[in-house]
């Protein structure tokens, strides 16, 4: 009876390590992407509620795969250029559109961006194809990807713009008449009209009915292999959440 109880307690103990090693092993495990973003709400932003929708989603995708996000804000140029720093302090930037390059590797899809334009209510726009657009002049926010045949258009010099150092000043822009419409995500329009800065004058503008582009948000990973380590966790993640209902609560939460 002695024997048997020794090797009963001896059992319990080597299972009770086993799990407790195994416990530790997996908290261990746990890691934290650290990310670069910037002030585009209602998607991103230090001051949003859960730090804007795209974080939210992030956030949600890390946690099904037991690891954090830490997000750090910066003007757009800086948060995409220390994605690539060789300090290794950050794995990446978002949200994102995809396009090709060699720099970057891209996350699934976190999100839909519509893109579109703002113009006033008493002087519409009328436009079928981005050619029709050469006869306004356009408000661009500096440094953000639009339509790719838009772009170019911009960049040959086709076509007309000013260059607005954020999305509120291209609005500002555009109801102080220095603009003809401004390109801007319909999300990101319908979020700074609600603001006192633009509540003024929000009546005077409107959301064109027609779209530039839908384009897909991602994460733009650096392309070495931490990078692809920390894009193939994301991805998933994100298989195991339901995106769309994480969009829908979110602005049902905050209108």
């Amino acid at each position: 009876m002695i024997m048997r109880s020794l090797v009963l307690t001896i059992i319990r103990r080597g299972l009770t390590m086993a799990l407790l090693s195994g416990f530790v092993s997996t908290v261990c495990m746990a890691e934290t992407l650290r990310l670069t973003s910037l002030l585009w709400p209602p998607y991103s932003g230090q001051m949003l509620a859960e730090q804007g929708v795209s974080v939210a989603i992030v956030r949600a995708a890390l946690q099904a795969e037991g690891h954090t996000l830490d997000v750090d804000f910066y003007p757009w140029s800086r948060a995409k250029k220390l994605a690539l720093s060789n300090t290794g302090q950050y794995q990446g930037y978002f949200p994102a559109y995809g396009f090709d390059t060699d720099e970057y590797i891209f996350s699934n899809a976190i999100g839909i961006s519509q893109l579109g334009l703002a113009t006033k209510r008493l002087s519409p726009v009328v436009w079928r194809q981005i050619s029709d657009l050469e006869q306004y002049k356009l408000g661009v926010v500096k440094e953000y990807a639009n339509q790719n045949e838009l772009d170019r258009a911009i960049l040959s010099g086709q076509q007309p713009v000013v260059e607005a150092g954020s999305d509120e000043h291209n609005l500002q822009l555009l109801a102080s008449n220095r603009i003809d419409a401004a390109v801007i995500d319909t999300r990101v329009m319908e979020y700074w009209l609600a603001q006192a800065s633009l509540t003024p004058v929000a009546h005077q503008i409107q959301r064109h009915a027609k779209l530039l582009v839908s384009r897909d948000l991602h994460i733009a990973f650096a392309a070495n292999s931490e990078g692809e380590k920390w894009r193939n966790r994301v991805n998933d993640g994100l298989k195991k959440i339901d995106t769309q209902t994480i969009i829908e609560n979110y602005f049902s939460a905050h209108p």
